[in-house]
């Protein structure tokens, strides 16, 4: 991809990576290590990438969504707790005070 980006881009152009993560890395979420791992995987990816081909015009930049309302991601972040419930305990945390919606990153 690098020499494809760097060809596109020249002084006054940029390319761009956008790569999409999540927040729940962030902390600790039971049975959630192989998810964790992946995406602070791409969080250094992100980072790395930014650096060493920013010199070239290449942005890369990463997004990182929290939980969203009614997806399957959200029925696991608490195994056999309702839906409701998970939204409950997830929305103190957010300072928006509800959890994000489909059309938020739609």
């Amino acid at each position: 991809a690098h020499k494809h980006l760097k060809r596109s881009s020249s002084s006054a152009e940029t390319s761009s990576i956008i790569n999409i993560s999540a927040t729940l890395q962030y902390g600790a979420t039971w049975y959630q290590s192989h998810a964790s791992a992946a995406k602070s995987a791409v969080d250094s990816l992100t980072r790395s990438l930014a650096l060493e081909w920013g010199i070239h015009n290449i942005r890369v930049n990463g997004i990182a969504p929290g939980p969203i309302e009614n997806t399957p991601g959200t029925t696991k972040l608490a195994p056999g707790i309702s839906g409701d419930d998970v939204a409950e305990m997830v929305q103190e945390g957010i300072p928006l005070g509800r959890m994000g919606r489909s059309f938020d990153i739609g």
